[in-house]
């Protein structure tokens, strides 16, 4: 017997990944669902300009993740703050790309 295929998620990139986490960020709110901490969805820089800072902005945490085949949609995502989406969710030796 062979095994099902892996679901081919489509994921979202550029332009369309922001427009969606504004999406979910207007749904949610800036309250993480996780913890109720404060995860806004920028923050202001020195210049006075709102601008999204990892580590300090919330962000998409999918329930069914996109490796898995869980889709970029909102009843799949919860906006949480980045200590509980990176370090409690994903561990405390996450990585950048290309680190």
């Amino acid at each position: 017997m062979t095994p099902d295929p892996k679901p081919h998620t489509v994921r979202l990139k550029g332009k369309a990944k922001t427009e969606f986490r504004k999406k979910v960020y207007a749904e949610k709110g800036p309250a993480c669902d996780n913890c109720g901490g404060y995860a806004p969805l920028y923050v202001e820089d020195y210049s006075g300009r709102d601008v999204y800072i990892e580590g300090k902005c919330g962000e998409v945490s999918h329930i069914k993740s996109t490796g898995s085949g869980g889709p970029d949609a909102m009843d799949n995502v919860n906006w949480e703050c980045w200590p509980c989406h990176r370090i409690e969710k994903h561990g405390p030796r996450w990585s950048h790309k290309g680190t």
